[in-house]
C-alpha cells in the first residue's frame, strides 16, 4: 500500500484523468458521427421504427415487398396512411385475402355482393300443381336485397314437343297452397320443341301481372327472416308425361 501512495503522485492522478476523457469523448463523439450507410438491420432494435420515425410519404412501392400486406399488417396502426405514398399499395403487395369485409369501411364504400343463398336440390315433380319449399333466409338490418332466382327443368323423351312448364316464385306466402298476387315475387316459362331427353334452365322474372311481391326487399331496420316457395303451375306436353325440377335456388344480391 505504501508503495502505491509513493507512485500515487498529482501528475500520475491528472495524466489518467486527461486519457480517459480523451478516449470517453472520441467514442461520445464517434457516436454522434455514425457514417452514411453505416446502421444496418443488426443495429435497429426491435420495433424501433415506428410511426413517427417514417417520414410523411417515405414508404413507396419500391419500399413493400410482393405479397408483404398481409391482413395483420392492415390492421397494424405502426404505419399510418399518412407515410404511405398514393399509389404504393397496388395488387401485388397485397397477400391472398389480405382486404377482408373488416378492412373496409362499409359506410364510405357501398356495395353489393351475395348475402344468401336458399337452395333445394329437389327432384319435384313439376306436372303436379303446388308449393314446393325451397328454404329461408335471414335479411339483415339496414341492407337492401335483390333476388335471382330459377331451377333446372328436365324433359323426359316420353314428353313430346312442343312441350313447356310454368311456375312461380313466391316469398312469404301466408298459405303456400292458395298464393294471392301479393305473395307472387317472379313467374318463369321454359319451353322445348326439339323433344329427346332434355334439360333446360328456368329463370324467374319479376311478376308483372296484378301487385306481386317483387323481386326485392327494401331494408328495414331490423332482421326479417323470409321464406321462399316455388310453386309449380303445371306442365304441357303435346302427348305424354314427364317433366321435373332441381336444383332449385335463390341468391340474394345485399347491398348496404
Amino acid at each position: 500500500m505504501d508503495q502505491i501512495r509513493k507512485r500515487l503522485t498529482y501528475a500520475n492522478v491528472m495524466s489518467s484523468i486527461a486519457v480517459f476523457l480523451i478516449l470517453g469523448g472520441a467514442t461520445a463523439f464517434a457516436a454522434s458521427q455514425l457514417g452514411k450507410n453505416s446502421v444496418g438491420t443488426k443495429q435497429l432494435k426491435k420495433n424501433a421504427v415506428t410511426s413517427v420515425k417514417i417520414k410523411n410519404g417515405a414508404v413507396t412501392a419500391a419500399k413493400i415487398k410482393n405479397g408483404a400486406v398481409t391482413n395483420a399488417k392492415l390492421a397494424d396502426g405502426s404505419v399510418s396512411s399518412g407515410k404511405v405514398q398514393n399509389g404504393a399499395i397496388t395488387g401485388d403487395k397485397l397477400a391472398a385475402g389480405a382486404v377482408t369485409g373488416a378492412s373496409i369501411n362499409a359506410g364510405s364504400t357501398p356495395f353489393t355482393q351475395i348475402t344468401g343463398r336458399v337452395r333445394n336440390g329437389g327432384p319435384v315433380d313439376l306436372s303436379t300443381p303446388g308449393p314446393v319449399l325451397i328454404g329461408t333466409y335471414n335479411q339483415p338490418p339496414n341492407e337492401d336485397d335483390i333476388y335471382l332466382g330459377g331451377l333446372d327443368v328436365t324433359f323426359q323423351s316420353s314428353c313430346a314437343p312442343p312441350r313447356q312448364a310454368v311456375a312461380y316464385l313466391m316469398i312469404d306466402p301466408e298459405n303456400p297452397a292458395a298464393p294471392e298476387p301479393s305473395n307472387i315475387a317472379g313467374s318463369g316459362l321454359v319451353l322445348d320443341k326439339i323433344g329427346g331427353t332434355l334439360t333446360k334452365h328456368l329463370d324467374f322474372s319479376e311478376y308483372s301481372i296484378g301487385f306481386g311481391a317483387g323481386m326485392k326487399r327494401m331494408a328495414t331496420g331490423s332482421a326479417q327472416t323470409h321464406t321462399f316457395y316455388l310453386y309449380r303451375l303445371g306442365v304441357s306436353c303435346s302427348s305424354g308425361s314427364g317433366v321435373a325440377g332441381s336444383n332449385l335456388g335463390i341468391d340474394v344480391l345485399g347491398t348496404k
